[in-house]
């Protein structure tokens, strides 16, 4: 395989020096002199020409037949080379890809699927690989077995070139109905391993893709070339968004998890809405970025209190949050003046209250039944959250609460 590779190779580089020398006499001679000998030259470049289209077909054909040989599976026939793509790693070394089309009549669904397969010849190793059977992986198959186009290019911008591959009319298996379209399947390398992804899992690919397919009378226009720009600039733009996330501080950092903790309490939570009202970062002893909370929520009446001020604290490393201990005067304020409660924030102080060193919560909670005049009623509590550890959850870092009513001013 090596050899006849070689072959080829030398075969054209012969013609081509033999296409320049032609080209460099007749400048010389002018049109009007041209003598026996350049009549020879150019019948023999015909020839030589003739014989390296025929060479390199025989080489090919000659690949195809041993990769069919060496690769065929059980129920696959009908095979055909649709095309071959040249194309270098980072390293300088060749390869060249072959497509091949084949039927599988072992296929259950769909029974007429047309497949199809990439098979990557190393010619500096002497070796082979199937690269992809990415339709029959993806339960994909083509009606009409369409082949379009096929280019190599560096799409992602690593210095390796990457394959590109435009095909026809696939469908899902199973799907009842299908509407002919354009399937493209792009092949990325990165250190001489290839990904492959397509249109139907990468929906900005579709995007690109309609503008070849919107109008069906242009299928001619279906070339790779076509949207190479657009393929290059999706991963230019992807590119400088991972350089502009690795430029993110820590406050991006922060504001990213508390999107993923508060959906998560969200979803557990009866409380119908929550208001931040207070909060304080720290580091704790196992250098854990964490944070203190205390919002105010309301609740939906008959499951949860009306409302409450609570405390809740945030560890943005496991993406978790604690609500800590929770007073009863909430519930009975809610027994006592009804759904329409209002419950505020008056006050709040963080600093140790009883002496142990260890900061506590204060907070001062003015509760209002929701009525005016001579109907309104009010009353007035100092609620201490004290600090404290809880072996079993860590979280838990205030583990004592204390009410107190507030009656004279």
């Amino acid at each position: 395989m090596k050899n006849l590779f070689q072959r080829s190779v030398l075969i054209a580089l012969l013609v081509t020096g033999i296409f320049r020398n032609a080209a460099e006499s007749d400048l010389v001679q002018g049109k009007d002199a041209v003598s026996q000998q350049s009549i020879e030259w150019e019948s023999q470049m015909a020839e030589d020409y003739f014989q390296l289209a025929e060479w390199q077909d025989m080489v090919k054909q000659s690949i195809f037949t041993e990769l069919v040989g060496k690769y065929q599976c059980e129920g696959e026939d009908s095979f055909q080379l649709i095309d071959t793509c040249l194309f270098q790693d980072s390293k300088g070394n060749h390869f060249e890809l072959y497509l091949i089309k084949y039927r599988d009549r072992l296929a259950k669904d769909p029974t007429w699927g047309i497949f199809y397969s990439g098979i990557l010849v190393d010619y500096d190793q002497n070796t082979s690989e199937v690269l992809f059977k990415e339709e029959k992986d993806n339960k994909l198959g083509s009606l009409g077995g369409e082949f379009y186009d096929m280019q190599a290019a560096d799409l992602d911008g690593n210095g390796e070139e990457d394959i590109i591959i435009l095909l026809g009319e696939h469908k899902f298996q199973g799907d009842e109905y299908w509407l002919p379209y354009l399937y493209c399947l792009v092949g990325l390398q990165k250190e001489g391993k290839f990904q492959f992804i397509d249109c139907n899992k990468e929906r900005w690919l579709d995007e690109i893709l309609f503008k070849l397919y919107k109008d069906k009378e242009e299928d001619e226009n279906w070339k790779v070339q076509n949207i190479l720009e657009s393929l290059k600039e999706h991963f230019n733009n992807t590119k400088s968004d991972k350089e502009t996330d690795n430029e993110k501080t820590l406050e991006d950092y922060i504001l990213q998890k508390e999107e993923i903790i508060a959906k998560r309490i969200d979803h557990r939570s009866l409380f119908m809405s929550r208001e931040v009202l207070w909060e304080y970062l720290y580091v704790n002893e196992d250098n854990q970025i964490r944070k203190i909370m205390v919002c105010a929520e309301d609740g939906e009446p008959g499951f949860a209190p009306v409302g409450q001020i609570s405390v809740y604290v945030y560890d943005y490393q496991t993406e978790e949050a604690e609500k800590q201990i929770v007073p009863d005067i909430y519930e009975d304020i809610c027994d006592e003046y009804g759904f329409s409660t209002e419950i505020e924030l008056e006050n709040l102080i963080y600093e140790d209250q009883n002496g142990d060193g260890k900061k506590d919560i204060a907070i001062t909670v003015v509760a209002t039944n929701g009525e005016k005049g001579k109907d309104k009623k009010q009353s007035e509590y100092k609620i201490v959250y004290y600090g404290g550890s809880c072996q079993q959850n860590d979280m838990k870092i205030f583990t004592k609460v204390s009410v107190t009513e507030i009656k004279d001013k």
